[in-house]
């Protein structure tokens, strides 16, 4: 299967590594002078010095239908200077991506090739291409969408929650911070004093979400203590992280996954959204209603053990797990 993305900046790269790695033949095409931004992670730098190499995956400029032919064969990407994909005629591919990320159609058409996908707003699935993936942070990115427009772009930038506005309470702060020590990425990070997100409208306004800022702000001394002990939990689970970022970066595994990538034969672990994988053997379950003391949690089929008490599990079974603000649902896998 051959298929052709319009565009090389960082979503287009991220796209054509994943079908690459699943042992696709892909072909990209961007503009003469490449606006990629993130331009360590894009394929569009090809264009530009001729080679370039995202994680383990190198892409080479094309001139011809010719020179196409030979990256394809040498196991590598094309990638051509062509921002109207005009070598579609040539190349008769089976999937067209549209991956430019211009907010509007720069003129891909639903029968550019027999199946046509494009990335963000500015499309209509079962119009201008087969199906649209919803690039709008939030609970809808990735979805595929059959029929219909993505979200309209709006010019305004997403407000990620957490990220400004009035500050978080003690234990709102202390249960996102436990989470983040068993995610792939932690910090604590916030808008600047009167940035684009200002909403308290107090005198002195003020932002910072660091654990000390928020321990003076509610004069809660716990507050940066407890932070600081998740904080060297998370360091104490660093050999761990970048062993498992090794294996996901070979594999394609997410580091992050839903249980059933795990245990696909387990039905029940299909039902739940509200635990996950870090790597192949930490099983995270977050404390997520207001005032809870803990929550129940599924584990699959296996022997698990609590990272916090030590204590042992059989799995294919649904325990309630009592979990104090110092505290974190986790558990390892046997």
């Amino acid at each position: 299967m051959l298929i052709l993305i319009r565009g090389a900046g960082d979503l287009a790269s991220g796209v054509a590594l994943r079908l690459h790695r699943s042992g696709l033949k892909v072909v990209m095409t961007d503009l003469e002078r490449p606006t990629a931004i993130r331009r360590t992670v894009c394929f569009s730098q090809t264009i530009l010095f001729g080679k370039a190499k995202v994680e383990d995956v190198t892409a080479v400029r094309a001139e011809t239908m010719d020179d196409v032919r030979r990256i394809l064969a040498a196991g590598n990407i094309p990638v051509l200077a062509d921002p109207a994909a005009d070598c579609r005629h040539g190349l008769r591919p089976d999937v067209l991506v549209d991956a430019i990320l211009a907010k509007k159609n720069l003129g891909t058409k639903i029968d550019d090739a027999p199946l046509v996908i494009a990335l963000g707003p500015g499309f209509s699935a079962g119009e201008d291409c087969h199906a649209v993936i919803e690039t709008m942070r939030g609970h809808t990115l990735g979805r595929v969408i059959r029929s219909g427009p993505a979200i309209p772009n709006t010019n305004i930038p997403g407000l990620i929650g957490g990220f400004a506005g009035e500050l978080p309470d003690a234990e709102l702060y202390l249960r996102a911070t436990a989470m983040a020590a068993y995610c792939p990425v932690m910090q604590w990070h916030a808008e600047p004093r009167s940035g684009q997100f200002y909403a308290t409208h107090e005198d002195g306004f003020n932002n910072d979400r660091s654990p000390w800022n928020l321990a003076a702000y509610w004069q809660d001394a716990r507050i940066e203590q407890i932070a600081a002990e998740f904080a060297r939990r998370r360091e104490a689970l660093r050999p761990y992280l970048y062993e498992e970022a090794r294996h996901c970066a070979k594999s394609g595994r997410p580091m992050m996954a839903h249980l059933c990538y795990d245990f696909p034969q387990d039905a029940a672990a299909w039902e739940i959204d509200d635990e996950y994988m870090l790597g192949r053997s930490l099983l995270v379950a977050p404390v997520l209603v207001p005032g809870a003391k803990g929550r129940s949690v599924y584990l699959p089929r296996g022997r698990w053990r609590a990272l916090f008490d030590g204590g042992l599990y059989e799995g294919k079974t649904e325990i309630d797990v009592p979990c104090s603000l110092e505290q974190a649902i986790v558990f390892e896998r046997g």
